[in-house]
């Protein structure tokens, strides 16, 4: 309902208009049978006032103002007449409800205030009626009106209850989204991490076998043991990773992350790849939290995926270390890497932005002295176990 114009008439509206009906037909009714009234009986001027007030109460449906005062000068008219029975009253009550239920508080003040004043001067002063009579006359009047007030602020706290709720919903809706669209990424992320890595090897050994078989010489069966281990490893964090995207929680048999534990099993598949690894840890066991450590190895992981597929190197070095707040992270090679080069491929983007992620940074490129080099500095701080 907006302010100065009611465009409809809910279902609580039409239930005040009746019972607001009822009480001014068994108060007329009342009254007529207590013989209270001498005044001037009911003729066809009556039922033209009694119509002009019901249609100035529809009026205030859309112009409340304008119905009030012309239901306040018909009902003055009324009783000016010599009219008693209390039926004008209806019309009259209806239009100051209506009035206060637009939450108009200026018009509400002067309209109202013109009718109380009004009909205390026109009782008292012109009709010789009780004080009671004008003090109950007043009231209706101001019940009128605060009941409209009341009504309005009920279905303005009704409606801004439910705007909050819409908000509400469309926040949790947005938020569900990003959730989902970050745990796509990170999954995208990982499935690229695993298979570029364990494909790069299994292709290489792949050829490793092919060629000692053709050849005649030894290392079939040690290449052929890699692919089977590393095929092995694949399936196991891709199974973890699809358990996560069927909504189930991961069994008891599943591994668990790989950590900085297992970069010796990185170096060593690289090593039978044909490039041989150095691994060096300076930092005592414990002191970095699961996802500190994933990260770390998924960084070595890439690196040496990229070492494998495109360096043309004849040796690789791993360093990880503390260093005050930061883990610091370097894949280093002496290889020429592919022309054309420049460390902006999805593995490394992948890893860049997880990096970024967590507050930190991760550098790739050529060295001055040859060879490739991938940075990583990766906070701990926030991550480390308490």
């Amino acid at each position: 309902m907006t302010r100065g114009r009611l465009q409809s008439l809910p279902l609580a509206d039409r239930a005040v208009f009746v019972v607001l009906g009822v009480l001014v037909v068994i108060a007329s009714l009342a009254n007529r049978v207590e013989g209270s009234g001498t005044g001037r009986g009911l003729d066809i001027l009556a039922v033209a006032l009694l119509t002009a007030g019901l249609g100035l109460a529809a009026l205030a449906v859309r112009a409340p103002a304008t119905g009030a005062l012309g239901a306040l000068v018909v009902i003055m008219v009324w009783y000016g007449l010599g009219y008693r029975s209390g039926l004008i009253n209806l019309p009259f009550l209806i239009a100051f409800y209506l009035l206060g239920a637009t939450g108009d508080r200026v018009r509400q003040l002067a309209v109202g205030g013109l009718a109380v004043a009004l009909s205390l001067i026109g009782m008292l002063a012109a009709g010789n009626q009780s004080a009671s009579s004008a003090a109950a006359a007043a009231g209706w009047i101001l019940a009128a009106l605060l009941f409209g007030q009341v009504t309005h602020d009920r279905r303005a706290l009704i409606a801004e209850l439910e705007s909050r709720a819409a908000r509400a919903e469309a926040d949790r809706d947005r938020e569900a989204e990003r959730r989902v669209a970050e745990s796509r990424l990170a999954i995208a992320r990982d499935v690229h991490d695993v298979l570029a890595h364990t494909v790069s090897l299994m292709t290489v050994q792949a050829g490793v076998a092919q060629d000692a078989l053709e050849h005649g010489r030894d290392g079939a069966d040690k290449a052929l043991q890699t692919i089977r281990s590393a095929g092995r490893d694949a399936l196991g964090e891709i199974r973890a990773l699809v358990s996560v995207l069927r909504e189930e929680s991961a069994s008891s048999d599943n591994a668990p992350a790989p950590g900085l534990d297992r970069l010796q099993e990185l170096a060593a598949a690289t090593s039978a790849a044909g490039v041989p690894v150095d691994v060096a840890v300076e930092l005592p066991a414990g002191q970095l939290s699961e996802l500190v450590e994933l990260t770390a190895y998924r960084v070595v992981q890439e690196g040496l995926t990229n070492v494998v597929r495109h360096a043309h190197a004849g040796r690789a070095t791993v360093t990880v270390r503390r260093s005050d707040h930061d883990l610091l992270v370097s894949i280093r090679d002496d290889g020429a890497g592919r022309a054309g080069a420049d460390g902006r491929g999805f593995g490394l983007r992948g890893m860049r932005e997880r990096i970024q992620a967590m507050g930190g940074s991760l550098a790739a490129g050529r060295t001055p002295e040859g060879g490739w080099l991938v940075e990583a500095r990766i906070p701990v701080d926030q991550a480390s176990p308490s």
